[in-house]
């Protein structure tokens, strides 16, 4: 199930993804590393988020993948085995380029790691994007924690996405 957000007039535009993911953003991953301890038990789940702010330079991100939950206490994450620095020109799709740039996987960690209870499980984060010029640490880094709280909400349907109490908002931080 797709979401399409519009909040005129700022022009902020969020898309999330539930059971499905953008394919033409998918790559490679390889094997789970640990990030840091998890408390939290939910239910495993595929998701995905882009966000776009159209006003505001370095406001693009696109990031998901599948979150399998276990009990072995650790929240641990799967990264791309290739980073974007990597990819041809020809790998751009709807504006924006396949991959996640070498340079903002701190950010996307520091993002994760910005909530305080994380979920027992792994994170394989097979989707990424980003725009060449409007894409930045802070864009990614701000999806990166939305989407971690899409995956510790109990709720996933239409009310719960549009209430949007999931969202981090990079133009607040």
């Amino acid at each position: 199930m797709r979401w399409e957000l519009r909040c005129p007039p700022s022009g902020r535009e969020v898309n999330v993804w539930f059971d499905e993911l953008p394919s033409e953003f998918v790559v490679g991953v390889g094997s789970p590393e640990p990030l840091i301890a998890a408390s939290l038990t939910v239910s495993s789940c595929i998701v995905a988020i882009s966000q776009w702010f159209p006003f505001n330079n370095c406001q693009a991100a696109l990031i998901g993948g599948q979150f399998q939950a276990d009990e072995s206490g650790e929240f641990r994450v799967a990264w791309p085995v290739r980073f974007a620095d990597d990819v041809s020109v020809s790998e751009t799709r709807s504006g924006l380029t396949v991959g996640l740039p070498r340079e903002f996987r701190t950010a996307v960690e520091q993002g994760l790691l910005a909530e305080q209870l994380h979920p027992s499980g792994v994170l394989t984060l097979t989707v990424w994007a980003h725009d060449q010029i409007g894409s930045s640490p802070l864009s990614f880094r701000t999806a990166a924690q939305s989407l971690l709280r899409l995956i510790k909400q109990r709720e996933r349907d239409e009310n719960s996405v549009q209430h949007g109490a999931w969202w981090v908002n990079p133009l607040k931080r």
